[in-house]
């Protein structure tokens, strides 16, 4: 028995051993190389690996070589031996099903590029790692670009403090509709908007901060090519301030989110109600975050009223952020236990 039990470990390590041995390694690919590739089905990836610095502003693409012949996936990871936890994913960015993502280095080393394909149909494609082009933002200084069949995509940076609050629009009067992200160093999405402006221009409003540093804004043109000015303006403004007393917010498919907040003591306790005002329901999702920690959430679907305990982790600013896709008008409110 004990020999049988013996070999059997034996095997298992064996296997194991061949499956490591057979995983390929990612294929090396430079900032500014081009590769081709093929994935046979939705089960398929190719893995590559580039070599970047710290600051380095890079743009990742896959393209389909037949135009709309897969639906590709990119994704970003810093390596293993970083100690860095870095994920960034992308579909459809790049316009026809293709992707496009667009990053900031946070530091120094290796990171690894999975080609994925979203669909079951896979295809032939094209892979580049380039550097890009940033322009500057300050506040309140409006920054005017135009697309056409060579510009494409549009990126600027600015720079601000933990718990800055800042507004974001881009202005085409209708020639053109487009979408804003705005990225941490780290890549996590602070604020995104496609249509909430007028003419269905992107306007990102109430979007907090989590640390001080520099952040990404991408405008892309919801279809390519396209073509079209667009103006893009920073401006900074404030949270509504539960402390201050109930916050009315107006939300639904066109502007589906807003922020409020509150100074916080570590370990109290604090009741949240939120409560429809006009419409027939609401199907709130709530999430509380201190910097870039998040430690609450909450999700309710076709209600009329809705009450909400947590316990505050630490000392500081809470953010209270409410998306809702259903066209309704609430108040929120706040609740200290004495």
């Amino acid at each position: 028995m004990l020999k049988r039990a013996f070999l059997l470990i034996i095997l298992i390590v064996s296997l194991t051993a061949v499956v490591q041995a057979q995983e390929p390694k990612p294929q090396i690919i430079e900032i500014g190389q081009q590769v081709s590739g093929n994935l046979a089905d939705i089960s398929a990836t190719n893995r590559y690996q580039f070599t970047a610095q710290e600051g380095d502003f890079l743009v990742i693409t896959m393209n389909a070589v037949v135009v709309g012949d897969m639906d590709s996936t990119v994704t970003v990871e810093s390596s293993p031996e970083s100690g860095l936890y870095l994920y960034l994913y992308d579909d459809d960015s790049g316009g026809n099903y293709n992707s496009l993502l667009a990053m900031i280095v946070p530091q120094d080393g290796t990171y690894i590029v999975t080609a994925g394909t979203y669909s079951s149909g896979g295809g032939d494609y094209v892979l580049t790692v380039n550097r890009g082009t940033t322009m500057p933002l300050t506040f309140d200084t409006p920054v005017d670009v135009t697309f056409d069949v060579e510009h494409t995509s549009f990126y600027f940076i600015f720079t601000g403090k933990a718990g800055d609050v800042v507004n974001l629009s881009g202005n085409s009067a209708g020639e053109i509709d487009t979408r804003l992200e705005i990225n941490d160093a780290n890549g996590n999405q602070v604020g995104y908007d496609d249509d909430s402006g007028e003419n269905f221009d992107p306007l990102i409003t109430g979007a907090v901060l989590p640390a001080d540093g520099d952040y990404l804004v991408t405008l892309l043109p919801y279809t390519v090519p396209a073509s079209g000015t667009v103006s893009i303006l920073l401006t900074p403004s404030q949270t509504k301030s539960l402390d201050e007393g109930p916050q009315v917010f107006v939300l639904g498919d066109k502007r589906y989110e807003d922020v409020a907040s509150f100074e916080g003591v570590a370990g109290e306790q604090v009741r949240l109600s939120l409560t429809l005002q006009s419409g027939d329901v609401i199907s709130p999702y709530l999430t509380l975050s201190q910097g870039t920690d998040s430690f609450a959430t909450l999700n309710a679907n076709n209600v009329q009223n809705l009450v909400f305990d947590v316990v505050v982790p630490a000392d500081g600013q809470v953010i209270v952020r409410i998306e809702n896709y259903v066209n309704a008008t609430m108040e929120l409110t706040l609740e200290r236990s004495q």
